[in-house]
């Protein structure tokens, strides 16, 4: 997973941890990370942490705690780290979804008017988060930053926008990975397009994507990862298509809302 986030960053690994830094996005928390972090004690993960820092600079960025870095989770609650959210990954080894009939089509993302579009549902992904979680949207500003992060993770990963009757109505991302696991990310359809089965046929196309270009056939059994808000209805529509849930992934933020707060 880290590899797709990856993309379009620059890495760098430290002692005990891994990071990444989007100049495209330097406000944009979920584009600057602190992962795989396997230092347990309180004054290692407290060097660590600080030399992270020194190199992400002033953006705002986050630890994400996966499996490989779960024994670094009561340091970091120690230290004041402060939990953000809950993700579930999800894996699927068999057949892609079915599509089912085309009432959409389904191109990549690539010309000006493609990401310019692409843009607009995801600014209508960001306000209809912030509805549901009851706070404030996101400035524009983070939306834009965010775009140019997506933008700069192509042509490695293909942004598939959805539309219907030539009207934009939602996208996904696809990576094939390196030839380990691919991975489907960034799904969204526009509210008024939902529940027509065009989720669906997104998943099922980028999941036949990403194995496509790694080589391997559309039925499996290559893994392909998505994720999911733990708090979300989404997760249940991917398990119905074929995914189940591998691995719990907690992202947090520093203790002044700033800083490194991600452990993978």
């Amino acid at each position: 997973m880290v590899g797709f986030q990856a993309l379009g960053a620059r890495t760098r690994r430290l002692p005990a941890s891994r990071c990444l830094r989007n100049s495209h996005a330097p406000s944009a928390g979920e584009c600057n990370l602190v992962t795989h972090i396997t230092e347990t004690t309180p004054a290692g993960l407290a060097r660590e942490l600080a030399e992270a820092g020194t190199w992400l600079g002033d953006r705002d960025s986050r630890i994400q705690v996966g499996p490989a870095s779960a024994a670094a989770e009561p340091a970091l609650l120690l230290a004041g780290w402060r939990y953000r959210s809950t993700e579930l990954a999800l894996v699927l080894t068999g057949p892609a979804p079915p599509l089912p009939p085309a009432s959409v089509t389904l191109t990549a993302a690539a010309t000006r008017d493609d990401w310019e579009q692409l843009g607009r549902l995801l600014r209508m992904d960001h306000e209809e988060e912030a509805a549901t979680e009851g706070r404030v949207p996101v400035p524009p500003a983070h939306t834009r930053q965010k775009l140019a992060s997506l933008r700069a993770k192509a042509p490695a990963a293909r942004y598939w926008i959805a539309r219907s009757a030539g009207t934009p109505c939602g996208f996904v991302a696809s990576w094939p990975g390196h030839g380990d696991m691919g991975m489907v990310e960034d799904l969204f359809v526009h509210p008024d397009h939902r529940r027509r089965g065009i989720a669906t046929r997104m998943l099922g196309h980028a999941v036949a994507d990403a194995r496509n270009r790694a080589g391997t056939p559309p039925e499996g059994p290559f893994p392909v990862l998505i994720r999911a808000a733990a708090d979300d209805e989404p997760k249940h529509l991917y398990h119905r298509l074929g995914f189940e849930p591998a691995a719990v992934l907690r992202s947090y933020q520093g203790p002044t809302g700033d800083g490194p707060a991600t452990a993978e």
